[in-house]
């Protein structure tokens, strides 16, 4: 939480500070993973994002958060990385995982479906930036109460029209 907190406010340097300083304190079992997560994280922030991707391999999916949160950083790398096709089958994979898994609330539910749904959305876009579909995906989102990474998906809706 205070990593990803320190990375939401841009307190990058200070939060691969914290990771490595820190590291040792995590409960054992759990140390590893918290550290590949959390620098896969860090890496992705910093824009290096085949290192993200690879420090991400590292993480056991051997966790529900893991394998969500997981599933998510992998989508918004293969968005920076232009990789399309390998992006459709990870939201179907990703998609598969949300309905087959019972331990997740329907709120819950409700969230990652709207990612997925806003997600494939932006992406499409990427494909084809149309302004007036740009514009429409911004207010539509920023309308929207239930969903994850919406400032990310907003960032990305700023570039593309940037780019026209």
């Amino acid at each position: 939480a205070i990593l990803t907190a320190a990375i939401r406010v841009k307190e990058i340097d200070w939060a691969e500070y914290f990771i490595n300083r820190y590291r040792n304190y995590i409960i054992e079992n759990e140390r590893e993973n918290v550290f590949n997560y959390g620098y896969a994280l860090l890496l992705f922030e910093k824009n290096g994002y085949v290192e993200s991707l690879n420090q991400l391999t590292k993480v056991k999916l051997d966790s529900f958060i893991y394998s969500v949160d997981s599933y998510i950083l992998r989508l918004q790398i293969y968005y920076e990385l232009n990789y399309f096709d390998t992006t459709v089958s990870l939201i179907d994979t990703f998609r598969h995982y949300i309905r087959n898994n019972k331990i997740i609330s329907a709120d819950l539910n409700l969230k990652y479906n709207n990612f997925l749904r806003y997600y494939k959305k932006i992406l499409k876009l990427k494909k084809n930036p149309e302004f007036t579909e740009i514009i429409n995906f911004k207010k539509m989102l920023e309308e929207e109460k239930i969903t994850l990474k919406k400032k990310w998906m907003l960032e990305k809706a700023e570039e593309l029209l940037a780019q026209r």
